[in-house]
């Protein structure tokens, strides 16, 4: 990755050599007229597309000027040195596919007030660690690692690390600095690259490790040094950044893709895919499409899921063909359209035998609006005006909407934070009542489940649910979650769990299907669900700008007050892509 910085010194002397450069001033001084966080997009953008490899900084240098000219030339505009707004837009849209792969979020330290953003958007696994957390990606080539280490020393650490890497690791040192507040570490081996960035911080150190292998599309060598540039900013400088934002996809591509419905694995996905096939195949050749329904595939998903899609489907008949088929309870009650923008590898396709989709509603099926509702769930509020939720429930929102006592009005999506599947939404309508955070939930203790599931049947006052806590940890043990028994259904992610005192101890976000275990045993999961910890939410919310309202053990309520208490706060949440 290094390598790019001197092909931009290359570079440098080359425009010199076939051009006159522009007047190093003028050009600076253009630069500086610019709005701060334009100069510093302009950077990231620039490493994004391959021209920088440096940090951001408010400086105007020879260096970054022949980065600016270097994008100019390939891009067919004259090599000034200046970027006119045209020229900056284009330098966004260039950049723009990576940034949609990349799709940044932000993820807080459980530990140290540090802020890492993470590639959540090529489906990264997350393992808790006793020093952090480490995410690796499904196909292992990819790892990030977020910790933090206690009483150790700045010194000491980068020379063991730097011992593993020539020793152990048989890596070459590519580059390396160390200052009196922090080191970064970069090496190689084959077309394996490594890269390490920890500060000093009080009476230890946090940072990063990043491990990813050369000449894939992720282009990991331009994505670790935009994400060592805002960790920099927020660790040392104490100014938090975000990555600059990708053009937003167009909206005139005329085909469209229904999401049946997504599982954790691929296996499973796929033996969904396979049912769905069989039973789209009787319903094609029933209505004369042909003797089978090709056009089903499993992908994986942005999120990390996997997904069975229905589609290509003309745009415009997209959302009647879904609502005909969810009417007619063919496909989930929970079924969506997508652009496919989402949609990174299809891992699996059906058998092709010549049938193709109906761009017409299966026979009787009711006409619906052109919108889409592509999903719905439940949120609560943090602060007077703030809502916190799950991240996929507000995943692809164009518009949202809460309703806080059957009263619907308009939201913003503020913050998502993908790896923790969390999400902020700014609520139209204020709240005089807020939910108190309650961290350290025990083994056993009583909790109960308030949201708007199946919100388009059940009771749109909200339902309330109750059980205990079953485990402390969630799936393979993962410490950022708790598992609960109080029963819940689609709808009720991003809602509150609560404790007897109607504190919030989780928030609800996943429940394992009620199918037969994998190992072959026979048994039947019943009520295994998940919430996310109020540990985790905390960070997510500090690192928003929000400061949440801790709660206590305190009066035992009785279950039809602490419904009620519930339902003061939280809120039914609609998302329309």
């Amino acid at each position: 990755m290094f390598r790019v910085l001197s092909v931009v010194l290359v570079a440098f002397v080359l425009c010199g050599a076939t051009s006159p450069p522009a007047k190093l001033e003028t050009a600076r001084t253009a630069f500086r007229a610019l709005p701060l966080q334009e100069r510093l997009d302009i950077q990231s953008l620039l490493t994004v597309n391959g021209y920088w490899s440096a940090v951001a900084s408010d400086t105007f240098g020879p260096k970054l000027m022949a980065a600016i000219q270097e994008f100019q030339t390939a891009s067919g505009f004259e090599p000034t040195g200046i970027l006119t707004a045209e020229q900056r837009e284009a330098l966004r849209a260039k950049a723009s596919p990576l940034l949609r792969l990349w799709d940044l979020s932000p993820v807080r330290h459980p530990s140290a007030s540090a802020t890492l953003w993470v590639p959540s958007g090529i489906g990264l696994k997350p393992t808790a660690d006793k020093n952090g957390i480490i995410y690796k990606g499904i196909a292992d080539d990819f790892s990030i690692a977020f910790l933090r280490f206690r009483s150790v020393d700045l010194e000491f650490a980068y020379r063991l690390l730097r011992r593993e890497m020539l020793v152990s690791d048989g890596m070459s040192i590519d580059y390396e600095v160390i200052k009196d507040d922090f080191f970064v570490l970069a090496a190689s081996k084959g077309n394996l690259s490594a890269y390490m960035r920890y500060h000093a911080t009080g009476s230890g150190i946090v940072g990063f490790s990043m491990f990813w292998e050369d000449g894939t599309p992720l282009r990991g060598e331009r994505l670790v040094v935009l994400i060592s540039d805002l960790f920099r900013a927020s660790v040392s400088l104490r100014q938090p950044r975000q990555p600059p934002r990708p053009v937003e996809a167009s909206q005139s591509n005329d085909r469209r893709f229904i999401i049946i419905s997504s599982r954790t694995e691929p296996d499973e996905a796929i033996a969904v895919a396979k049912e769905h096939h069989l039973r789209l195949s009787r319903l094609s050749a029933a209505v004369g499409v042909g003797p089978n329904f090709d056009d089903i595939f499993v992908a994986r998903f942005a999120n990390g899921r996997y997904a069975v899609v229905l589609g290509p489907i003309e745009a415009s008949k997209a959302p009647e063909i879904r609502d005909g088929f969810r009417d007619k309870g063919i496909i989930p009650a929970d079924s969506f359209v997508s652009d496919g923008t989402k949609l990174l590898e299809v891992l699996w396709t059906a058998p092709e035998h010549g049938g193709r989709i109906s761009t017409t509603a299966p026979p009787s099926a009711p006409l619906h609006p052109s919108d889409v509702e592509s999903s719905s769930g439940t949120g609560f509020y943090v602060a007077p005006e703030t809502v916190l939720t799950n991240a996929h429930v507000v995943e692809g929102c164009t518009t949202v909407t809460t309703s806080l006592n059957r009263n619907p009005v308009a939201g913003k999506v503020l913050a998502r934070d993908e790896a923790n599947d969390l999400a902020l939404i700014r609520a139209g309508e204020g709240s005089a009542t807020v939910a108190l955070l309650r961290s350290g939930v025990k083994l056993g203790e009583d909790v109960a489940a308030f949201g708007f599931p199946l919100s388009d049947k059940l009771a749109s006052t909200g339902n309330f649910t109750r059980g205990n806590v079953t485990a402390t940890a969630g799936l393979h043990d993962d410490s950022r979650h708790i598992q609960f028994s109080a029963p819940i259904q689609p709808g009720n992610s991003g809602g509150p769990l609560l404790d007897e005192t109607g504190n919030v101890v989780g928030v609800i976000f996943s429940k394992l299907k009620d199918t037969r275990t994998a190992d072959g045993s026979g048994n039947i999961n019943q009520n295994v669900n998940f919430a996310i910890k109020t540990a985790m939410a905390q960070s997510f919310l500090e690192s928003n700008g929000v400061t949440p309202q801790a709660g206590s053990v305190g009066e035992v309520l009785r279950p039809a007050d602490l419904a009620a208490k519930a339902q003061k706060f939280t809120v039914a949440i609609r998302c329309r892509p």
